[in-house]
């Protein structure tokens, strides 16, 4: 009943991010930004959204949620509210598989990663760094391994329009 409870709610935990994507609306810089929410206050948002009379699933994203070092916490956190917790990281090499593993154990739901495209080339020049594609496939197929369900979200633009049917 959307009268009274969110069904999903998207916290862009950071701006911080280490790839430059054409359509970036997070204004990715290096390094997190002083004004985030601090692990205390995060809790205190968890709180809140844990309140509702029917829970929202909580999706972590960004910027790169990976590039918080309390990002676990949250999950854990999260998921001991009784929130269903999924995160769309980056496709960055800081997603590892035991990165993937520990996100796993946090209690994480479900890994949501983009494809943008059905080659390397179209999809590496809309994320911007070359590799990202192929890590993609990497995070997925780690994400398949230990058993996080995964979601896969497509940017549709002029660049790759012509490729909906393939990808």
């Amino acid at each position: 009943d959307l009268s009274h409870s969110p069904f999903i709610v998207f916290y862009e935990v950071t701006r911080a991010c280490d790839l430059v994507c054409r359509h970036c609306r997070a204004n990715a810089q290096r390094n997190r930004h002083k004004d985030e929410l601090t692990g205390e206050n995060a809790k205190g948002l968890i709180d809140q959204l844990a309140s509702f009379p029917k829970k929202p699933m909580l999706v972590l994203t960004g910027g790169d949620p990976i590039k918080r070092n309390d990002v676990y916490e949250l999950i854990e956190y999260g998921c001991g509210r009784g929130l269903r917790v999924a995160m769309s990281p980056s496709v960055t090499p800081l997603v590892t598989g035991e990165v993937i593993e520990r996100l796993r154990e946090a209690g994480l739901s479900r890994l949501a990663v983009s494809l943008d495209g059905v080659d390397a080339k179209t999809h590496d020049d809309f994320r911007g760094v070359k590799g990202s594609y192929a890590h993609t496939f990497e995070i997925l197929n780690n994400a398949r391994r230990v058993g996080i369900p995964i979601q896969i979200n497509t940017t549709i633009t002029i660049h790759n329009v012509q490729q909906i049917d393939a990808i």
